[in-house]
């Protein structure tokens, strides 16, 4: 398996033309829990003019956050587009069937992809900060919420040049927002006709100009990204492996991948659903940056790889080989080339021990005893594992270099050398019966 992490090209959501017509959604926390028992604060950032709505809640379960979107809608009106993350908050019957009334569409961000999220966690990054001293000195913190979130939408925006508020009331205001409307119009001129007109034209400018600089930043932004993609082709039926994200003790030594599965749906260019070949599992919507391809070899493909293996098949088919060799043979004699593939074999030698090459290979400290027959013994060793009294002979369990515990020999006292005898007397090994 490829050590090369897949990192797909980006493609952004598509850009809304008003504000309040696109929604990204995400909770923030949990938090030390405030006096009124909230721990959680809905945010939820306008896509178009990147205005932020908080609404601090006590825990993540759906109905919860069912409420927060409620508040969103009855303040800004019923929207196009909710976007989100795969939280059980978000997915919970309560708030699909909130949308399906109100014939919200719900779009839904991978797994493990939270820059698929980035206006809401560049927000939350943001919230963190600021509210951080509240939380280290005890403070009740939902009380500053509201002064902060308004800090946060009175700053220009570095792509739009605008501020949220300049560019959906036409104006930057220096009071709160609840006062923008009743100020507006208490400064209306007898002619307010003309003042209307001309208020609703700067407004069309202000958003005119937030499209164009919204679509350029967008193509900037993808430019940027994909420079360093490393595109990874999939098609259905490919096998992958899927990349987990270990947690807990032992996180180093736990299985970073998982499979092999193989494809089988392409929802998307990123989405891919994948199907276990053991279980039949299906796993909908993993993006493309958590799979790697993978190589799965048939059994004993190609015979130049391994000691071929003959088996009562092979008897059976030989009269069949035959046919076929017959049939090249025909073919060939037709001036037909056949068709070799261009196979890679492998470079590999393989050699016995030198031990077992070379009857006469006798290593440095190789200790020479004579055996009962006259014969010498060229052997080295490594240990002695026991004795025993063996009529009358002392026997030895010797362990030799070179070999497995296992193949462990007995030798007699008067085959041991000089070496040898140190070595028992460093080493006495135990007695046996």
């Amino acid at each position: 398996m490829t050590t090369r992490k897949t990192k797909a090209g980006i493609v952004a959501f598509q850009t809304p033309i008003r504000p309040f017509q696109v929604w990204e959604i995400d909770l923030f926390g949990p938090v030390p829990v405030s006096k009124s028992g909230n721990s959680y604060v809905c945010t939820a950032v306008d896509m178009f003019s990147k205005f932020i709505f908080t609404e601090p809640i006590p825990n993540s379960d759906p109905i919860t956050v069912s409420h927060a979107l409620y508040k969103i809608i009855t303040q800004f009106g019923v929207f196009d587009t909710l976007i989100s993350d795969h939280g059980s908050e978000m997915i919970g019957k309560c708030t699909k069937e909130i949308c399906r009334l109100l014939d919200i569409k719900q779009q839904f961000t991978p797994s493990f992809t939270h820059h698929c999220l980035g206006t809401c966690e560049r927000s939350h990054r943001t919230l963190a900060e600021r509210i951080t001293p509240y939380l280290l000195n005890n403070t009740n913190w939902e009380d500053f919420i509201p002064s902060i979130v308004f800090s946060m939408n009175n700053s220009v925006n570095e792509g739009t040049k605008y501020s949220p508020f300049e560019i959906i009331y036409g104006q930057r205001p220096s009071f709160p927002l609840s006062c923008v409307s009743k100020t507006a119009f208490s400064e209306i001129p007898k002619d307010y006709h003309n003042y209307i007109r001309e208020f609703a034209d700067k407004l069309e400018f202000i958003r005119k100009q937030v499209r164009e600089n919204s679509e350029k930043s967008k193509i900037s932004m993808i430019e940027r990204a994909n420079q360093k993609a490393h595109n990874l082709s999939l098609e259905k039926g490919d096998y992958v492996y899927l990349g987990k994200d270990p947690r807990g003790a032992g996180q180093k030594f736990k299985l970073k991948h998982a499979g092999p599965y193989f494809i089988h749906q392409i929802d998307s260019p990123h989405l891919y659903s994948l199907m276990d070949p053991k279980t039949n599992k299906i796993i909908s919507k993993v993006h493309i940056n958590r799979l790697k391809p993978a190589y799965i070899r048939v059994p004993n493909p190609c015979e130049y790889f391994m000691d071929r293996v003959i088996n009562k098949q092979d008897t059976v088919d030989t009269a069949s080989a035959s046919h076929d060799s017959l049939i090249s043979e025909q073919s060939s004699t037709n001036n037909e080339i056949p068709e070799v593939p261009n196979l890679r074999r492998s470079i590999r030698q393989r050699q016995k021990p030198i031990r077992f090459r070379d009857d006469n290979f006798v290593t440095s400290g190789t200790e020479t005893s004579s055996a009962s027959d006259g014969t010498l013994l060229k052997v080295k060793f490594k240990r002695f594992l026991a004795n025993k009294n063996h009529d009358g002979n002392i026997r030895y369990l010797a362990h030799l270099i070179g070999e497995p515990a296992q193949n462990a020999i007995w030798i007699e006292d008067s085959q041991l050398g000089p070496k040898a005898r140190d070595l028992l007397k460093s080493r006495p090994p135990p007695i046996i019966p």
